[in-house]
């Protein structure tokens, strides 16, 4: 994992340049000895002992040019590995999708495109919001889609979803939905399966890649489902930030609703690639737009629960 971590840094180096140059250490400590040879006591004869004053130049100097190269090899440790003994790949990957803390509202856009085998199947546009205090309060909006099921919104608990809406804007109507079935708190965080598959040590960096005409890092990941099926996953971080560009499931049975994968021997791909993912402070606008009683104060809400959940 080191070695493949240095390997990483290495071609991120040569994409980003660097904003110090080290000095030619060499040239300096070449200059020096040949200031010696110039400036220094001239020969003896044989059996005689060179006078002290220039045995105590050539001490001096020696120690100059020890103390030259140490720092030397200083400087360029710092300049040329700034990395060197702080934090991983991974590590910075993982903390890039931390869950939200209570002054926080997480706000992410993506786009989710399904394919087969052999041809593009269909994509789909969500953005989602994410209040940090407990219990967190959700809302997603998928544009493009017919009312009733392009809203939905409600409160996750440590491990599960607790109330789940969906807005009817043709009859500003709140519709409880039936959670017979049992959401879990990942079913509404794409990348909730990576930072469990991280948390896990399942995951190895994989060198970089180019998404459009942008340099990423790509991370492999064995994940599980809600099954406990092992699947395949490869994610892409913005090499900067460490936030994630892509999630791919290359094979996948499905993607339930709305974005949970269901490991198996698929013919489908799932590609989630995210336009947004952003860590806002927790202003009385932007928890609103993680409320979705509060974005719709005056609407209706149903008395019994409608749908499976």
């Amino acid at each position: 994992m080191i070695d493949t971590d240095e390997r990483v840094r290495e071609l991120l180096e040569r994409f980003e340049p660097r904003p110090i140059e080290p000095p030619e250490w060499e040239d300096v400590i070449a200059r020096l000895e040949r200031s010696d040879a110039l400036e220094g006591p001239q020969p003896v004869e044989v059996g005689h002992t060179a006078p002290r004053r220039f045995r105590r130049a050539r001490i001096r100097r020696s120690a100059l040019v020890a103390a030259l190269v140490t720092v030397a090899v200083a400087v360029v440790l710092t300049v040329t590995a700034p990395w060197r003994g702080g934090p991983t790949i991974l590590e910075r990957a993982r903390a890039a999708i931390r869950s939200p803390s209570a002054t926080e509202v997480l706000y992410m856009a993506y786009r989710d495109r399904t394919e087969s085998c052999c041809r593009f199947l269909g994509q789909l546009d969500v953005r989602v919001w994410v209040y940090g205090s407990a219990p967190r309060h959700f809302r997603g909006v998928l544009p493009g889609v017919e009312p009733p099921f392009n809203e939905f919104g409600g409160t996750l608990g440590s491990r599960s979803v607790l109330t789940l809406f969906r807005y009817d804007s043709r009859t500003n109507t709140l519709d409880r939905l039936n959670l017979a079935s049992h959401y879990s708190t990942g079913d509404f965080d794409p990348v909730a399966i990576v930072r469990e598959a991280m948390a896990a040590g399942r995951a190895q960096v994989a060198g970089t890649a180019l998404i459009g005409e942008k340099r990423v890092l790509r991370i492999n990941l064995t994940a599980r489902d809600r099954k406990g099926v092992l699947g395949r996953v490869v994610y892409y971080v913005d090499p900067k930030t460490y936030r994630p560009i892509q999630i791919e499931y290359p094979h996948v049975l499905e993607l339930r609703f709305p974005f949970e994968p269901v490991f198996g021997n698929g013919i489908y791909k799932e590609r989630i690639r995210f336009s947004a993912f952003k860590y806002l402070p927790a202003t009385r606008t932007n928890i609103e737009l993680a409320d979705i009683r509060a974005t719709h104060p005056d609407a209706k809400v149903s008395r019994r629960p409608v749908g499976r959940g």
